[in-house]
């Protein structure tokens, strides 16, 4: 099953794309789901302590016993964990983006591709992608602040600079650059794109919160008496517990799981643009053909 050849520079309607990403995921899903798994669960458990530790400090600050100096401090621990689930996820984030697109470059040449060598291979993206998403982030910030629709607009655009960068092997610049005119006509469809399988994958992801929300009201009903009391930091107990970390640590990696969904899915609308522009795809049947005469 996992030898099935995907044909990936080719021209594809939005239905199409939607179901060229369904069906890559399914032929692929025990390679791709191991390794997405082997970045996001260290890095899922290692958020979900710093995200326990944070609703720790924010009970401290709520305690009514504690003083303005200590209050002030406790605010420093704050910005510095909130910084650290931040860094964290951006990280995360980034690599398990690189791993993916990676692998479906790797699987391109190669019908059953290591997947450990692809994940060693990733990690040099890592730092550029980053780079991207601070930048993307940055301007759509700018562009919502100007005016909401703005924001849209460059949000979408710069996020097929993402598999511009990995596939063509561009520098941020230059993949940033082309991503605005890949995408010229093609707009709508890109958000589309994004916006349906961000739905699907947010959907999905629910089912992993599942275990966290069940956790969150045990550890609720059991403080009730202390949150009665008027103790503030009682409320922030149900966030704080093994259990809550647990449950934190199931809905991240479920999420981060559930989200390869749009990233494949942009994967095929670069594809798709990149054909229609470039007609990368033909290029290469020709030059296959030249080579067979």
């Amino acid at each position: 099953m996992s030898e099935k050849n995907f044909e990936l520079y080719k021209k594809r309607d939005f239905g199409q794309k939607i179901n060229v990403t369904i069906e890559y995921i399914r032929y692929n899903f025990g390679p791709l789901m191991k390794m997405i798994l082997i970045v996001v669960i260290p890095m899922g458990i290692l958020s979900s302590l710093a995200l326990g530790n944070y609703f720790s400090v924010i009970g401290d600050f709520a305690n009514p016993e504690a003083s303005d100096a200590e209050r002030l401090g406790v605010m420093g621990q704050m910005g510095m964990t909130y910084l650290m689930i931040f860094g964290v996820s951006i990280f995360t984030y980034s690599l398990m983006v690189s791993a993916v697109y990676n692998y479906i470059k790797t699987r391109d040449e190669n019908p059953n591709p290591d997947f450990m060598e692809v994940l060693k291979g990733s990690f040099k993206h890592v730092p550029g992608l980053i780079g991207i998403m601070i930048i993307t982030a940055f301007a759509s910030f700018i562009g919502f602040f100007v005016f909401i629709l703005p924001g849209i607009y460059l949000g979408v655009v710069m996020s097929l600079a993402v598999p511009i960068y990995i596939f063509e092997q561009e520098g941020i610049g230059n993949a940033l650059g082309k991503a605005f005119k890949l995408i010229k006509d093609k707009w709508w469809s890109t958000f589309g794109l994004m916006f349906i399988t961000s739905l699907i994958a947010g959907a999905a992801s629910y089912i992993f919160a599942i275990p966290t929300y069940a956790i969150m009201f045990a550890d609720m009903f059991s403080n009730v008496e202390n949150m009665q009391n008027g103790d503030p930091s009682a409320v922030f107990d149900m966030f704080t517990s093994w259990t809550a970390t647990i449950g934190f640590a199931v809905s991240m990696i479920g999420s981060y799981l559930c989200y390869s969904i749009p990233i494949i899915a942009l994967g095929f609308q670069y594809f798709n643009l990149s054909e229609r522009m470039e007609g990368r795809g033909l290029k290469s049947q020709i030059e296959e053909f030249e080579s067979l005469s």
